[in-house]
């Protein structure tokens, strides 16, 4: 009995495409008899139509809705996937992303689909951060960290969550690190990745510029 693996082929929104079915034991085969120069994916076959559905049903795609938020510290764009009223999720994203760039590839994967099932996404993109944001005045002040994470509670108290669980990259997770810290009877949990307190050094710089250049070629 041969085990099988489906690989996801980002392409942007995932279709039955998008997926192939990789033969396991085969590639095992080869790695035994060959050098990795030599390694190829072979048996590889996209899946039929049927086998490889968007894991975003017809109905899901319409529980997509956008919100814009006045808050204390500035106007916060608000992506929500999913019904309200099921346990909430709260993202945000690094600088320089927003939730498309940071989340997308992550949520689009298969064993994703029970998590969106089964909880309501709120994707926060801060200031100015979201798709066709309009340019900021010259005056404008851009809020800090702290003012972000007190922004947070605004989208909190706007969708009238009881608590959330928090998903936050590099800045995103700071600041909702620095919610937590303050509302920890709000927050049932935090997925924080590269989180940090203050600014980078040049050894912090240094190796995420070396990092993005190797993901990139």
């Amino acid at each position: 009995m041969s085990t099988k693996a489906e690989i996801y082929r980002p392409s942007g929104q995932p279709t039955a495409s998008s997926f192939v079915q990789v033969d396991i034991d085969e590639v095992a085969k080869q790695a035994e008899t060959k050098s990795m120069e030599e390694l190829q994916l072979q048996n590889i076959k996209l899946l039929d139509e049927k086998d490889g559905q968007n894991f975003y049903a017809p109905e899901e795609k319409s529980l997509i809705r956008k919100e814009e938020i006045d808050t204390n510290h500035g106007k916060l764009h608000i992506t929500l996937h999913g019904t309200e009223g099921k346990p909430a999720i709260i993202t945000f994203h690094d600088i320089g992303q927003n939730h498309i760039s940071a989340f997308q590839s992550f949520l689009n994967c298969t064993e994703m689909a029970p998590i969106l099932q089964y909880f309501t996404i709120y994707h926060i993109d801060a200031p100015g951060q979201q798709d066709q944001a309009a340019q900021f005045p010259e005056t404008f002040q851009y809020p800090s960290m702290d003012d972000l994470a007190e922004a947070v509670s605004d989208v909190v108290a706007h969708f009238k969550l009881k608590s959330f669980v928090g998903l936050g990259i590099g800045a995103g997770a700071s600041i909702l690190c620095r919610y937590g810290l303050k509302y920890p009877k709000l927050v049932d949990g935090l997925l924080l990745i590269n989180c940090f307190s203050g600014k980078s050094g040049w050894v912090e710089w240094g190796y995420e510029k070396v990092l993005t250049t190797v993901s990139i070629f």
